[in-house]
């Protein structure tokens, strides 16, 4: 029997890590599970569990993947959500931010938390739209909870 931390030449162990290795993209389980006998199906999963405990391969939403092969880092193209604000938008929702700061201040916080669900319906990024209609609701919500802070008082 082989020491720990080893892997039985033949093995079911084996040929997955080769199976997965060769693949050089992430397999499926299913593709993985096809070739398996009944008997060797059962063992699948603690073969698996072995593997990424070594440290061998990893686990990814597309599947298993060597670790030998390094993991692909996305980028904000590939993240349609961290889009970013053009300096347009970006002034616009600076704008929108001030009045209605403004709109609280002056004593009118429904007014304030109206115009940001407003804005918040606008087509502007998913995170913009979801920060703004926070804030909506946390103006609606929290009417005298933003008193006025003295920075000098606050800083000492």
């Amino acid at each position: 029997m082989p020491g720990k931390g080893h892997i039985r030449a033949g093995g079911l162990t084996e040929r997955l890590l080769a199976a997965i290795e060769i693949a050089e993209r992430p397999v499926q389980r299913h593709l993985l599970l096809s070739p398996l006998s009944p008997r060797e199906r059962i063992n699948f999963g603690r073969s698996i569990d072995r593997l990424v405990t070594c440290g061998r391969i990893r686990e990814t939403r597309a599947g298993f993947i060597s670790t030998a092969i390094p993991p692909v880092e996305p980028t904000l193209k590939d993240e349609p959500e961290a889009r970013r604000l053009s300096p347009g938008q970006r002034a616009i929702v600076c704008a929108v931010i001030d009045r209605a700061h403004r709109y609280r201040r002056s004593g009118s916080p429904f007014c304030a938390a109206n115009l940001l669900q407003r804005a918040s319906e606008r087509k502007l990024p998913p995170h913009v739209q979801q920060d703004l209609a926070a804030l909506a609701s946390l103006f609606g919500a929290h009417r005298q909870t933003f008193p006025e802070v003295d920075l000098g008082r606050a800083a000492a």
